[in-house]
């Protein structure tokens, strides 16, 4: 059995730019492969973060393309 792809969601509070009706900031990270290998997709609508929390982002990618290798 293999794993062909993964979907994680994750959410945070709003910032405070965003719009005031604002309940919260979700982001989807998916797998796809069209053929060419495994890549990341993410889906939002909007998803604030520090410079400092990038590098947990990209290493939350880099485990999931791993995952489904």
């Amino acid at each position: 059995m293999k794993l062909t792809s993964i979907t994680e969601v994750y959410s945070q509070d709003q910032d405070s730019c965003g719009p005031l009706d604002d309940l919260g900031q979700y982001i989807t990270l998916e797998t796809e492969d069209a053929g060419g290998g495994n890549y990341i997709v993410l889906k939002t609508v909007r998803w604030a973060m520090e410079v400092a929390d990038m590098d947990a982002l990209v290493a939350k990618m880099k485990a999931m393309l791993k995952r489904v290798g």
